[in-house]
């Protein structure tokens, strides 16, 4: 009853931050097209929520396509500066694929709208950059109240985790290290390495860590060692001549 007075509220008023509970509802209806819809309107007017994102991901994982949802994983991900979020998800997304096999996936596998692609290439413009924020993780299905729990869940921990905001009177050696919340080593864990974090690494020309990750590979998938090892030949020979 809850979530229909919600979804009503936001039927009269489509700019109210309450869009994710009425595309939760339309998921109950399984019309998770609708879903979708509502969440990419409410990214349209609040590009910088990270739970709209990473709820998008999760409803295109439902209808199985894959590539939107690691891209909406990636920004939400990248919006909240957490790569074990990340992790979390791209493994997800990893295990849904190998449990439904290659044919599987490429005959559910919808495509992008164009409205939907341009939302989720597009780099925003200034990301709020959450700090001391657990990794996040929302459990969406057709039927379980999860979902909702979940999204109260993060909203409690955006509303007390502390937001990096530039402040023009810093200079500009402070105003850099503020604005560069990636400049550390990223650690991922065995449990969290994935060939896909590891391609998007290769893609961003951030070889070390993509070879740390291949490395990684190997501990969680000892079968594929030949496999992981010959890559991370490839990566070095590649890049010898840039003195890597």
């Amino acid at each position: 009853m809850l979530r229909e007075k919600l979804a009503l509220i936001y039927e009269y008023n489509e700019n109210s931050p309450l869009f994710l509970r009425a595309a939760e509802y339309q998921l109950e209806k399984s019309n998770p097209e609708k879903a979708i819809q509502i969440i990419t309107d409410g990214i349209k007017k609040f590009p910088h929520y990270p739970t709209a994102y990473l709820a998008l991901g999760k409803v295109l994982l439902l209808i199985r396509n894959y590539e939107g949802a690691e891209k909406a994983f990636v920004k939400g991900s990248n919006l909240i500066n957490d790569h074990q979020t990340l992790g979390y998800y791209l493994n997800e997304l990893e295990k849904q694929r190998a449990v439904e096999g290659y044919f599987a996936k490429s005959r559910r596998t919808s495509f992008l709208s164009d409205e939907l692609s341009e939302i989720l290439d597009n780099e925003t413009e200034k990301p709020v950059l959450l700090k001391n924020v657990s990794p996040v993780k929302i459990e969406l299905d057709e039927t379980s109240e999860s979902f909702e729990n979940k999204l109260d869940d993060l909203a409690k921990q955006i509303s007390t985790a502390k937001i990096n905001i530039p402040d023009n009177s810093l200079s500009e050696n402070e105003s850099q290290v503020e604005s560069e919340p990636f400049s550390e080593e990223v650690n991922i864990q065995p449990d969290f390495a994935s060939e896909t974090i590891a391609k998007i690494y290769l893609s961003q020309g951030k070889f070390n860590e993509a070879v740390e990750t291949y490395k990684k590979l190997i501990i969680r998938y000892p079968e594929r060692k030949n496999e992981f090892e010959n890559i991370i030949r490839e990566i070095r020979e590649q890049v010898n001549d840039s003195g890597w």
